[in-house]
């Protein structure tokens, strides 16, 4: 039904348009009395206040002189569902699709009106295609949100680079520009809203990936988020065929919603059937856990690595991450690649897959089609390995987001999968790349080498960062040393179960592990089974932004309750187990903060059922955690 106007559905010079969702709750709603804007309704409740459209290219601001709106519905009640992994392996989406002119200008829309959101992007009018290149030199879109909303956004000194800020609550009006330092009301992407009056809202990009665009920032002042190219200040230029990446706005009425909202992976293109005949479940792309001795120790030793490889094994888990410094392992890289290749060999036996390590600057040479890339990928595909964890791009700019597209698509022609590092807030590339396992983009567990994580910022991502996509976290540490920073054992343990990563790391040392875990332990069998992706996710009712994160997820039959507490105090919560099956009982694991120290937990043992309560009293930057098996198995 794309591309063609359906019955009763066009709206013709409206200075005011309003498009709505299939369920007829959302209204996004287009102006042209003194500009062009947006503004968006759930119900009675105001989610975007008018907001500024607009798009320079060649010049021109294609919005100038805008009279009035013509809308055509060109997709009605659509209904789409598809595969993913992570929070769950499919998910759906319901929404209307429009196509939108300005009239007296040329400025048109593509638009997708969802229950859950909306997306839009600019399209090119006839005129506009005739140029043989278009060199895009501003962008006018904005999001105000209402005066009181309260936004969360990560500090600037992330906005330029890998994405990894603090999370923090602040109202619009707080956001000043300081001459002395340009960058101070720049944020990067997501933002996320608490709304007046209850729900929620993020604003990010999608599908910025294969475009040859340039990533968006967000520069909050006079009232506003507006977009910009914030890599390529000055404008780029993309071919007079490209598609923008869509603007997004979700929309959700609490925090369940907002963690289960798909619009973002729905936008992203159906994967290459060339190279991922199965999509997700092509057979060299495998989820899994890891070792990695890195945050533990620094320097990537050749001799530390088979240790680590055999507590994965011991642990169940499928991979060992060896980072930098494996080049070193030899005289020469071929000599190097070798070692890893003898490693590989050894962790083979144990059922174990091995990634490495790689700097994006060593392979960054677009010449002869990146042919010292596809050189350097297909020498390491030789050696065994499974994947690779690329690192340190730290830019959206148009030139940098091509080079992720060659990682991509040459490392899935040489059967290898991505872990992406020093890098951009993921726009649904997990959906076309499936072989991408999970990316940084996110204030992480190593950042406790050098400083304390806040129990706002562990309580803050699940409803932030990780609404936009997967996350390389890097949690899990079970040692007594300063590495804690504060934060307790069961917040360690639930951090890796919230924090979705289809690649997840698990950072302690074998003897940290052993002694945490004793062999034969009820918490042994807790850890060892906490999957990378899951069949069903709930976020819980004691979850609130930066205070406390409580979800329930399942694999299989078993489930995982675990939950985080911020800064603020000392928590007691109750939760109600009426998601689990009222056929069953449950034999559970139970592991509690302790209230007289950080490293340690009291583990109990009980029997569970769907209409128990299950209660947990957790220390600042404590958390708690329960395993749920059916009784008898």
């Amino acid at each position: 039904m794309a591309g063609c106007l359906l019955p009763g559905s066009g709206q013709a010079g409206e200075l005011h348009a309003s498009l709505q969702s299939p369920d007829g709750r959302l209204s996004w709603m287009l102006h042209a009395d003194n500009r062009a804007a947006h503004s968006l309704k759930k119900g009675n409740r105001t989610v975007l206040e008018p907001s500024g459209l607009g798009i320079v290219v060649n010049g021109k601001d294609l919005a100038g002189g805008i009279t009035g709106w013509s809308v055509k519905k060109v997709k009605d009640n659509v209904h789409d569902t598809f595969e993913t992994r992570g929070k769950y392996p499919s998910a759906s989406v319901h929404f209307n699709e429009y196509v939108v002119s300005g009239d007296n200008s040329g400025l048109r829309l593509r638009a997708r009106v969802f229950n859950n959101g909306v997306a839009f992007r600019y399209e090119w009018t006839e005129d506009v295609q005739k140029a043989p290149v278009l060199n895009i030199g501003e962008e006018k879109t904005s999001f105000a949100f209402p005066e009181k909303a309260v936004l969360w956004t990560q500090d600037a000194a992330s906005a330029l680079g890998p994405c990894e800020g603090v999370w923090s609550p602040s109202r619009i009006a707080d956001f000043k520009k300081d001459p002395g330092n340009p960058r101070s009301h720049v944020r990067t992407m997501p933002v996320a809203a608490e709304l007046p009056g209850g729900g929620f809202a993020l604003i990010q990009e999608a599908a910025n990936f294969n475009r040859q665009w340039s990533g968006i920032k967000f520069s909050l002042q006079d009232g506003a988020c507006r977009t910009v190219y914030f890599q390529d200040p000055e404008g780029f230029s993309a071919p007079s065929s490209a598609e923008m990446p869509w603007r997004v706005i979700l929309v959700n009425d609490d925090l369940n919603g907002l963690v289960r909202n798909d619009v973002i992976p729905s936008l992203a293109p159906e994967p290459d059937k060339n190279l991922f005949p199965e999509g997700a479940k092509t057979p060299w792309i495998k989820p899994g856990r890891s070792t990695w001795t890195w945050w533990d120790r620094g320097n990537v030793r050749e001799e530390d690595q088979y240790a680590f490889v055999d507590m994965a094994s011991e642990f169940g888990w499928e991979y060992h991450l060896v980072d930098e410094g494996w080049k070193k392992w030899g005289k020469t890289v071929p000599e190097s690649m070798d070692k890893v290749a003898q490693l590989a060999s050894y962790a083979a036996g144990k059922q174990v897959g091995i990634w490495v390590w790689v700097r994006w600057s060593d392979v960054n040479n677009p010449a002869n089609d990146w042919e010292s890339m596809r050189s350097f990928f297909s020498s390491l595909a030789k050696t065994g390995i499974k994947g690779i964890k690329i690192d340190f791009m730290d830019s959206a700019s148009r030139e940098r987001l091509a080079f992720y597209d060659a990682v991509a698509e040459n490392l899935a022609k040489n059967k290898l999968m991505v872990n992406f590092h020093g890098a951009n807030t993921p726009t649904g590339e997990e959906r076309s790349w499936p072989h991408e396992m999970s990316r940084e983009g996110i204030y992480g567990g190593e950042q406790n080498i050098w400083a304390a994580i806040g129990g706002r910022h562990y309580c803050a991502l699940p409803f932030t960062r990780l609404v936009s996509g997967h996350a390389d976290f890097t949690g899990g540490y079970f040692g007594h040393g300063p590495k804690l920073r504060g934060s307790s054992w069961p917040l360690q343990m639930a951090a890796n179960i919230i924090y979705t990563s289809p690649v997840l790391h698990w950072v302690s040392n074998p003897a940290d592990m052993e002694a945490a875990f004793p062999k034969g332990s009820p918490e042994r069998e807790a850890v060892r089974n906490i999957p990378s992706v899951w069949d069903e996710t709930i976020v819980l009712p004691p979850s609130a932004i930066g205070e406390c994160a409580a979800f329930a997820r399942r694999s299989g039959d078993q489930w995982y309750i675990a939950l985080m507490n911020g800064d603020g105090r000392e928590r007691t919560v109750s939760i109600p187990l009426d998601f689990l099956n009222r056929n069953t009982a449950y034999r559970a694991t139970i592991l509690r903060d302790l209230p007289e120290k950080n490293d340690g937990w009291k583990v109990e043992n009980r029997e569970l059922h769907s209409g128990s309560t299950l209660s947990f009293t957790m220390r600042v930057k404590g958390g708690g955690i329960a395993r749920l098996v059916p009784a008898g198995k």
